[in-house]
């Protein structure tokens, strides 16, 4: 289901020597949106490509994070997937995996998409054979 967002500024990154401009976009974008089309709302214009999302976490909160997903001990629990293997988890294991599901699936406000136009002149320049 298409979402609205508007675009609230532009962020430049280089890669392999080249500027690349993205758009910066205050609207939800969740995983599975990379590669989707960016619309303009006055004219189903497609001006972007998705491309990221930003779900910003404190370094402090994600090293919290890493440390529950590294304890072993505690209470221990057996899960099955849903290919029949069991494995086993820590409480703290659990919570982590957890928590890092949920931060994943939780809808942001900014995302990124590339221009369409920058998007063009990289298959150029990169020969890509169907630009």
């Amino acid at each position: 289901m298409p979402t609205v967002g508007y675009l609230s500024g532009f962020a430049a990154e280089t890669v392999k020597d080249s500027l690349i401009r993205h758009l910066v976009v205050n609207g939800a974008f969740n995983p599975g949106n990379s590669g989707g089309p960016l619309f303009q709302c006055q004219d189903d214009k497609v001006i972007g490509i998705v491309v990221s999302k930003h779900a910003s976490i404190t370094p402090f909160l994600q090293s919290a994070l890493d440390a529950l997903s590294k304890n072993p001990s505690g209470f221990i629990y057996t899960a099955t997937d849903e290919g029949g293997n069991k494995k086993k988890f820590s409480e703290a294991q659990i919570v982590a995996e957890l928590l890092s599901y949920f931060r994943e699936m939780t809808q942001v406000v900014i995302g990124k998409a590339i221009d369409v136009a920058e998007l063009k002149d990289f298959l150029k320049q990169s020969k890509y054979p169907h630009s």
